[in-house]
């Protein structure tokens, strides 16, 4: 995990890396090997799916939370696939040439959508369009012919790696319902089910229909020794009673990132990663934190800028805000005031802290805040004079990391010429859980699990 400093200047948010700790902090041992396929002992026609959070059709292909993530990857395909090693594999594109402005990309031999007809150039251009209006670091995709294009990046080629991401994911738009996608899954709205999302197979006669149920988070543990066929959850007692009963479970990606967003004068120093154990050590269960190196890889993918704006007066370092509905900010924000009090004479912990965030001392307290709503767009003035424990979604936030603190918190472009630090503290992930033999799934080191269509030995 790193520490990324944001510093407010003329016209430009500027991030920069230094090293915090240089190692994961997670055991990856029991990560999965690459591509392990989870058979059905018995397989249904029908297999049920429990989630906490709502999966929106309107929404696709761009994924809001980690559940629409999960369904999106079986409906659309992206040009390109990282694998669990981190090599680009082909998915959409045939093949990818660099040139000196550009990839020259050739969409594979028969790619087609739903409904049969055939993906050319022109769908790619209009599915980057909105992505590269929102700030992603390709400036054009320019038509070569019916199959041929080129993409370009801010200097350049853009990073291929780029091509992956579900906001970029291929579709054409529909008069009847969500985006046709080129996936092997397709939504199927004619099932009525109450408070559920419905996928199937496009070549329907192969099975099985998949229901996507909603739940309320606190029956999680409950819901493991019920019907449902699988669950995704980040539920610590559900994953602990999982496991006690030998489910088969699999942690799904990295997808959040807690970090300490502190204004100062001077620099920042890292926290040491045994600093970072520490504060995640009871917050956040130690096969659901590390690990991972989202808030690096958002600085490659967007350009971001930002007006000048007058800077505002002094700031406090006796408050550490969090936000009042997120139990793991709350749990991580305790810590750091605990270790904030202790002697540094004493403490390793506290002398890290201290240095990592001059000014923190026996007076800091720990303050919940209510987060104004997306819809809201509203700035946190409080936060012009204080510390702030807050989460980063891989849905919300990224890959454009700078757009969203700006988004969130404007005050950041008003403080200069203060500094911006900001600390990460841990990432987290759910966990897919098998409660059944009836469902098929694959799973690979990178944490994505598709479900496999019936008589297929890969993943779909």
């Amino acid at each position: 995990m790193r520490v990324v400093r944001v510093l407010g200047t003329a016209g430009l948010l500027c991030l920069t890396a230094f090293g915090c700790g240089g190692r994961s902090s997670v055991n990856q041992s029991s990560t999965p090997p690459c591509e392990t396929r989870v058979p059905a002992e018995h397989p249904a026609d029908t297999v049920t799916v429990v989630v906490f959070d709502k999966i929106d059709p309107t929404h696709a292909p761009v994924p809001q939370n980690r559940e629409e993530r999960f369904v999106f990857s079986h409906l659309y395909e992206t040009l390109v696939n990282i694998d669990c090693y981190g090599d680009v594999q082909p998915a959409l594109a045939k093949s990818w040439k660099e040139g000196s402005d550009g990839w020259l990309i050739e969409l594979r031999d028969g790619a087609q959508f739903w409904d049969q007809s055939p993906v050319t150039s022109d769908d790619v251009v209009r599915s980057f369009d909105p992505a590269i209006k929102r700030g992603l670091a390709i400036t054009s995709v320019d038509i070569i012919d019916r199959r041929t294009f080129l993409v370009k990046g801010v200097r350049g080629a853009p990073d291929i790696k780029l091509l992956a991401l579900p906001m970029i994911a291929i579709r054409r738009d529909s008069d009847s319902g969500p985006p046709m996608g080129t996936g092997a899954w397709q939504f199927n709205s004619d099932i009525p089910v109450a408070e559920s999302v419905v996928i199937e197979p496009v070549v329907t006669a192969l099975g099985p229909v998949v229901r996507f149920v909603q739940a309320n988070p606190t029956d999680a543990k409950d819901l493991v020794a019920g019907a449902a066929d699988a669950m995704i959850t980040d539920d610590p007692a559900a994953i602990d009673y999982a496991r006690e009963r030998h489910t088969t479970m699999a942690p799904l990606a990295w997808d959040r990132a807690y970090v300490l967003v502190a204004p100062m004068r001077g620099s920042a120093a890292e926290l040491p990663q045994r600093v970072c154990d520490a504060l995640a050590r009871d917050a956040v269960r130690i096969d659901s934190r590390g690990g991972s190196n989202i808030l690096n890889a958002s600085q490659s993918a967007c350009a971001m800028s930002v007006s000048d704006m007058e800077a505002r007066g002094s700031f406090s370092k006796s408050q550490l805000f969090f936000d009042s509905d997120d139990t793991t900010a709350r749990s991580l924000a305790e810590r750091i005031v605990a270790l904030a009090a202790m002697d540094t004479a004493s403490s390793e912990e506290a002398r890290a802290i201290r240095a990592a965030v001059p000014g923190f001392g026996p007076s800091l307290r720990a303050i919940a805040l209510k987060r104004p709503a997306a819809s809201e767009r509203a700035p946190f003035p409080q936060l012009a004079v204080a510390n702030y424990v807050r989460s980063l979604s891989w849905y919300r936030d990224f890959p454009c990391l700078g757009s969203s603190f700006m988004r969130d918190m404007a005050w950041l472009a008003s403080l200069r010429p203060l500094s911006i630090a900001v600390l990460p503290l841990v990432e987290t992930r759910a966990h897919f859980i098998a409660m059944s033999d009836r469902i098929s799934f694959t799973v690979d080191a990178s944490g994505h699990v598709y479900l496999v269509i019936a008589g297929r030995e890969t993943k779909s």
